[in-house]
C-alpha cells in the first residue's frame, strides 16, 4: 500500500478517536440537553439497562480483543503492519462514538455528589481523565 494512504488512514483514525472522546465528554457533562446522559434517547430501545450494558460491553470487548497479539497478527496478515495501530484506534473511535447516540436514559439516579467540594473533585478527576485519554489518542 502507498505510504500516503497509510498516513491518511492514520489521520482519519486519530481524528475519529479525538471526535469520539470529545463527543463522549459533551455527553457526560450537563452542557447539551439534547445530547446528554440524562437527556432523552435518540433511538428508544428497551430494556434500557440491557442496551447500556451491551454498549459498554461492546467497547470493552473491542478494546480487549483487538489488543491481543493474535488479533494484531490477524490484522497484519491483511494489512501492512504500519496500519495495525490505526485500525485499532479507528475501531475504538467508532465504537465509542456510537455510544452516546444509542445510550438509553435510566429512570433512577445511581449516584450523586451534592456538596460543592465533592463536585469540584469529581469534575477535576473527570478533566484529568479526558486529558489523559486525549493524550493517549
Amino acid at each position: 500500500m502507498k505510504q500516503s494512504f497509510i498516513k491518511l488512514f492514520a489521520w482519519v483514525a486519530v481524528l475519529t478517536s479525538l471526535a469520539s472522546v470529545l463527543l463522549l465528554t459533551v455527553f457526560l457533562l450537563p452542557v447539551m440537553p439534547s445530547l446528554s446522559i440524562d437527556g432523552p434517547s435518540w433511538i428508544s430501545i428497551s430494556p434500557a439497562w440491557l442496551i447500556n450494558v451491551l454498549l459498554i460491553t461492546a467497547f470493552g470487548l473491542q478494546h480487549s480483543i483487538m489488543a491481543r497479539p493474535w488479533f494484531k497478527a490477524l490484522i497484519c496478515m491483511a494489512l501492512p503492519e504500519a496500519m495495525e495501530r490505526s485500525v485499532y484506534v479507528l475501531a475504538s473511535g467508532v465504537v465509542l462514538g456510537v455510544l452516546p447516540f444509542l445510550w438509553q436514559p435510566m429512570p433512577a439516579v445511581i449516584w450523586r455528589v451534592d456538596g460543592a467540594v465533592g463536585q469540584l473533585f469529581i469534575y477535576a478527576l473527570f478533566a484529568v481523565g479526558v486529558v489523559l485519554t486525549l493524550a493517549a489518542v
